[in-house]
């Protein structure tokens, strides 16, 4: 072989060794920013989760409020029910003594 030769094939390898080491540079980076990546998505997956617990407690809490609520109005409802029913028996009771005075009076003697 030849000096020209061996020249060539010294810089063909001096350049895939330089190739190589700034390929591994690269990867060493890809790496750290896939692990900076992979740290954010977990963080972000918690504080999702986070949300969602606050959300739920929250809707919970309403819900509790609504039935509360709900409860309160038919209870309320019913009193009034109650009220007029005996109000209505009340009214009732008295209109039918009325008129069994009123046949009194006009009952012949």
């Amino acid at each position: 072989m030849s000096v020209e030769l061996l020249q060539k094939l010294g810089k063909k390898i001096d350049n895939a060794i330089e190739t190589i080491e700034l390929l591994r540079l690269q990867v060493e980076e890809l790496e750290e920013k896939k692990t900076k990546l992979h740290d954010e998505h977990v963080a972000l997956i918690n504080k999702h989760k986070a949300w969602e617990q606050n959300l739920t407690m929250m809707l919970d809490k309403l819900e509790g409020v609504e039935v509360a609520e709900q409860t309160s109005a038919l209870n309320a409802k019913s009193s009034n029910v109650q009220g007029s029913t005996q109000s209505n028996t009340a009214a009732a009771q008295s209109q039918h003594v009325a008129q069994g005075e009123q046949r009194k009076e006009h009952a012949p003697a």
